[in-house]
């Protein structure tokens, strides 16, 4: 068939046209002093990016002509479509909707649907009747009126939105401050896509009690045109009445909301909204409240209005309140949180400057995959096309945190359409046993805690697997006692045998030496991994036993001895690949194997492909978090603040299995001296065997904790003497030749280089006293301002895992292909692999190439963890390099003119091998953990950090304004990647401190099952001004090319984010006159941000004795 374009056919079209049009379009880019021009920075992106076919508009997938042609027909006709669940009813008109209304009053009437999928899928609700009001002409249309603003009930909030928008810039001023406050509001509700399909009606007949629009409709008298098929219209005014109870309204069951009409504001009115949550974009409220004053000539208030979401099952006027303030005239808390502009990142140092052939290590080479990723072509677990006969699978999980398990009745489910098969623990061949991290693949006769896996269903389809998963019907026995808290796991003595203990020094001499001792607690909670793509896995049984499987794990080999254990077979019938995760921070480092094994325990009962990828409420439930933490220290220190001795005791939640918990208590307590000299020191860690998910490795793996703690120490002491906590932590600084109490050169001369940098850097000494000034003038917002160090160790505890290995292949053609024992889940790992590949081996990037990571090419690898992974698989690289360099070297001196190609294929014909391994073990590594000595780490990695928060002292609210970062990475193999490390760890270090709530019911039931309850970071909790500054000439001999590990050091900067706000929050306690001394716990919520400025206000609700009553969350 001959295409329409003629000779302007895509396919007609050559390269050379398309580098034609991007370099008549092009611009040079300059970055960090290399001058290339765009083609150039092309061309690193991806592998023979330039083969591409140009990008011609006119080839875009046409519109559907059937749609187009016929679209009044489609959309001029009542649509009905019947399933076998639901009914779903589109009709065109007001009176025929009217109808279904009262032919099925229990129906739900929709317009975005966008509530649906929640309650059906979270909170198991059936809908048999759905009508869609989309296109009903009477609820689609905005008019202007005499009032304000009519609106349909089926438009949606970014129509509504863009028409307040056109008002707002038209009509004075005085008569759209109502509609400026929703214009507002809307920018922080929900997300652009379900702005799109929402509608105004769907919000207020929700009558969710924490719905952001509701109390701004109520606080300005809004109506509402009802109407039924047999009583007609009436309207209906949105005061104290009209929400009557939980999710209910005044309208009757039979009646439809056709319009609400949104009010002009008078001259003399003003108005407010006001939302308050732990993340500002895309987060459902805590509070909320909309507010309305009518001011007098005298500028007295003589009306007030104010109604708040979030105070109880449904919207509520502050009655009392709003009397009180008839004649006052004070608004002075009404300033806003500053809003600064963005600016972009600064990268200074660290570039490598030494002269090499290739120019390759030590430059800024985007990441290897970022075209493939960006554009969606990069391939993960659950993109592979399944196989004819593939089929899903669902786990069932325990609904209880401890119980016995009674009777397993699957028949329900197995009677479901497209069911295949139900997999309990006797369908498991080998042992059903996962060791450590989850005594076993199913469990049979007890739960320990909600999510603990008993079972799974195999269907055709993902939906049906988890639709008759959840018929599965389990009769319980409960246990007790149920452990769920760490003060839980201490009064019942629940601990998992072989604490950690260490002591050096003279504690009682230490603490006889002290002029002041102080104790108290500090509490660290958990962090869900969140990472992007959930934990998948595909079994493909093979022949004679064998097994191949794709999964998501940054430990491939633990996934194949855990399936080799449970199906009874040898570890080399079993074979795991891993190409790439999305995202994996520890969490997919041991708990990938809990749902990877019992997918191949169905594929080898089935003898067919299965697939599991767990949606992101089944990942939450079944997997681990990052451990909570609990320390009760008593200290000693003199007038300075230079510490003396510490006494210290810590619990960490592991969880109802051990996993990795032992490891990280021990990294904490490696971890507790940070940066600062303790001559006397006892540490005794314990490990809570409590009801909840098993937890496990998360980026930092105790380090965070055990940095936390310290700081917050130096803290308490500063808080103790009145001093600045930047005195006192200068004056318990490591000094050059000072050792950490294990033995090992703490790097004193690197802390306070980092230190001086981050100083100068930031600015401090300046910017401390703009912010002890604004403090001074505002009452309401206050600013804070930290500077905290960093001291991280790179290594893994046990020395036998220090070691790596690759295999490098080269093909007769000059290409290369690398394989190596790490996996690739975004950090650049492979990147940096193939570039340092690249610079022993001569030859460009474009040669070489990486596809994956399998236990069929190098075998027993460890984890990809602990900041390591680029030191240990880079270097065993570089062995398999020099390897094949040495051989090559005769060829090379017979024929020294010749390029890499024809050096290849001579020693081809030559007989020599073209393929070697490379193995690297750290030396000089190890430690005793019993006594606590030794060299635990490779080295050190160093960092500083200063943050500028500010606060809302009456909500709890905070913004980060700017931080500065510095971080040494010795000489960076790719700075670009090392930067975006810092800024992704910074961030997410963040999260947890500041952000992130896990919450658990006091019986174990976990109620953050996704995003919906569960923020992370977001656009607006970046700094609005972020500076990253890399240490210059600071080569690292004990690293991979001279660099330093820098995948978890970093989080553990933006523990000046923290302790900023802890700063603002002392400002605020100054001008109430409460004490300098306070706990603050992570994360600091908005809720105790505003508690904590102890105001006259918050001391009208004093803490409630916490057995008085059942809390509706713990703090684990």
């Amino acid at each position: 068939m001959t295409c329409a374009m003629g000779s302007q056919c895509c396919k007609n079209l050559t390269n050379g046209d398309a580098h034609t049009i991007a370099n008549n379009n092009s611009t040079d880019v300059v970055q960090n002093g290399i001058e290339e021009t765009a083609t150039q920075s092309l061309e690193v992106l991806g592998p023979k990016l330039s083969s591409l076919r140009p990008y011609y508009p006119t080839q875009e997938p046409i519109f559907p002509p059937d749609l187009k042609i016929n679209h009044k027909e489609y959309h001029g006709a009542t649509v009905k479509i019947c399933g076998p669940r639901v009914t779903w009813i589109r009709p065109i008109s007001l009176d025929e909707m009217l109808q279904l209304k009262k032919q099925f009053p229990k129906a739900r009437f929709v317009v975005g649907n966008t509530e649906i999928g929640i309650e059906t899928k979270f909170k198991n609700q059936s809908y048999p009747i759905i009508v869609s009001s989309t296109h009903v002409p009477e609820l689609t249309y905005i008019q202007d009126t005499d009032q304000g603003l009519q609106v349909g009930g089926s438009v949606t909030l970014s129509q509504l939105d863009g028409e307040l928008k056109q008002r707002v810039r038209t009509l004075p001023e005085f008569k759209t401050r109502i509609f400026s406050e929703v214009v507002e509001m809307l920018k922080w509700f929900a997300s652009q896509q379900i702005r799109n399909v929402a509608s105004i009606s769907g919000n207020i007949i929700t009558a969710s009690p924490i719905s952001d629009l509701n109390p701004l409709l109520v606080a300005a008298g809004a109506t509402v045109q009802a109407m039924s098929k047999d009583r007609g219209c009436r309207t209906l005014t949105m005061d104290k009445d009209f929400f009557c109870g939980y999710r209910q309204t005044a309208l009757a069951p039979d009646e439809i909301l056709v319009s609400v009409v949104i009010p002009f504001s008078k001259s003399n009115e003003y108005f407010g909204g006001f939302k308050q949550c732990n993340r500002k974009e895309d987060d459902i409220s805590m509070v909320n409240a909309g507010m309305l004053v009518r001011l007098s000539e005298d500028w007295e208030v003589n009306k007030l209005v104010l109604a708040y979401g979030g105070m109880g099952p449904a919207l509520v006027l502050a009655r009392s309140t709003m009397e009180t303030a008839i004649g006052h005239s004070d608004l002075s808390a009404l300033q806003p949180m500053d809003s600064q502009e963005l600016k972009t990142m600064q990268v200074v140092g660290a570039q490598d400057s030494r002269s090499k052939v290739t120019d390759c290590v030590g430059q800024i080479i985007p990441h290897k995959a970022a075209l493939q990723q960006s554009t969606g072509q990069a391939v993960y677990v659950d993109d592979m096309v399944p196989t004819q006969d593939e089929v899903h699978m669902a786990l069932v999980t325990s609904t209880k945190a401890y119980a016995k398990i009674l009777t397993i009745d699957h028949s329900a489910a197995l009677a479901v359409p497209g069911v295949v098969d139900y997999i309990s623990a006797k369908d498991v061949p080998g042992q059903n046993s996962l060791q450590s991290q989850m005594d076993s693949v199913f469990s049979e006769d007890e739960v320990t805690c909600q999510g603990h896996i008993i079972g799974a269903v195999v269907a055709d389809s993902a939906d049906v697997a988890r639709r008759a998963a959840k018929m599965i019907k389990i009769e319980y026995e409960d246990k007790s006692p149920i452990v769920i808290t760490i003060e839980d796991a201490i009064k019942h003595s629940s601990f998992y045998t072989g604490e950690r203990r260490i002591s050096t020094g003279n504690l009682e001499a230490g603490f006889a030496a002290s002029t002041f001792t102080l104790t108290g607690e500090i509490r660290l909670n958990g962090q869900n991994h969140f990472y992007l793509e959930t934990i998948a896995t595909r079994a493909l049984p093979g022949e004679a036993g064998e097994m191949e499987v794709f999964c998501s794990t940054q430990h491939p080999n633990c996934v194949q001895e855990k399936i080799a254990n449970a199906l009874g077979l040898p570890s080399n019938k079993i074979v795991v690949r891993t190409k790439r995760m999305g995202g994996g921070f520890g969490g997919k480092e041991t708990q990938s194997a809990l749902s990877a094994v019992p997918c191949a325990v169905a594929a080898h009962k089935l003898q067919r492909p299965v697939r599991c990828v767990l949606d992101r409420d089944e990942d939450m439930i079944t997997t681990g978090n990052r451990h909570p933490f609990l320390a009760k220290y008593k200290v000693g220190f003199s007038p300075d603040g230079k510490l003396h001795a510490l006494d210290l005791e810590l619990y960490s939640n592991a969880g109802n299995s051990l996993d990795l918990s032992f490891a990280v208590a021990e990294r904490a307590i490696l971890q507790i001296d940070s940066c600062y000299k303790v001559e006397n020191l006892r540490i005794v860690a314990k490990c809570c065997k409590t009801n909840i998910m098993s937890n496990t490795a998360f980026r930092g793996f105790g380090g965070i904790q055990g940095t936390f703690i310290a700081e917050a120490i130096q803290e308490d002491v500063a808080e103790y003497l009145g001093i600045e906590p930047f005195k006192v932590r200068e004056a318990n600084f490591f000094h050059k030749t000072d050792l950490t109490y294990y033995g090992m050169n703490a790097g004193g001369d690197s802390v306070r280089r980092c230190w001086n940098m981050c100083l100068d850097k930031s600015d401090y000494f300046r910017r401390r006293a703009l912010v002890d000034q604004y403090n001074r003038e505002n009452r309401w917002k206050k600013k804070g301002l930290a500077i905290t160090p960093v001291r991280f160790g790179i290594a893994f505890l046990q020395s036998f895992m220090n070691q790596g290995g690759a295999l490098v292949h080269i093909y007769t053609d000059g290409s290369v292909l690398v394989t190596h024992g790490g996996t690739e889940m975004g950090q650049g790992l492979h990147t940096k692999v193939i570039q340092m590949a690249s610079e022993t081996l001569k030859i460009p990037m474009s040669l070489i190439h990486i596809s994956e990571t399998a236990t069929n090419t190098v075998p027993n690898a460890l984890a990809t963890a602990a900041s390591v992974s680029t030191d240990l698989y880079g270097l065993a690289v570089k062995v398999a390099c020099e390897t094949l360099n040495k051989r090559l070297e005769p060829i090379k001196a017979k024929h020294p003119h010749a390029i890499w190609e024809e050096i290849i294929a001579a020693a081809f014909r030559d007989g020599i091998s073209l393929s070697a391994t490379g193995f690297y073990k750290t030396p000089g590594i190890g430690i005793n953990m019993n006594t606590m000595k030794g060299i635990p780490f490779a080295y050190f990695t160093f960092g500083a950090a200063c943050t500028e928060l500010q606060i809302d002292c009456l909500t709890g609210d905070h913004k980060l304004l700017r931080t500065d970062l510095v971080m040494d990475v010795g000489d960076s193999v790719n700075p670009a990647i090392d930067v975006g490390q810092i800024e992704g760890a910074f961030t997410q270090g963040y999260g947890l401190l500041l952000l992130e709530d896990i919450k658990v019911t006091p019986d174990g039931a976990h109620l953050t099952r996704g995003p919906g309850n569960y923020k992370i970071p977001s656009f607006g909790n970046i700094a609005s001004e972020m500076n990253v500054y890399l240490v210059p000439d600071s080569p690292n001999p004990s690293g991979a090319f001279f660099s330093r590990g820098v995948g978890e050091p970093p989080l553990l900067l933006a523990l000046s984010a923290f302790f900023a706000a802890k700063d603002a929050i002392r400002a605020a306690r100054e001008d109430s006159g409460a004490s300098p001394r306070f706990r603050l716990d992570c994360p600091a919520l908005p809720q105790h941000i505003r508690m904590a400025c102890a105001d006259e206000i918050s001391k009208r609700f004093p803490q409630v004795d916490p057995a008085s009553y059942r809390p509706w969350t713990v703090d684990l």
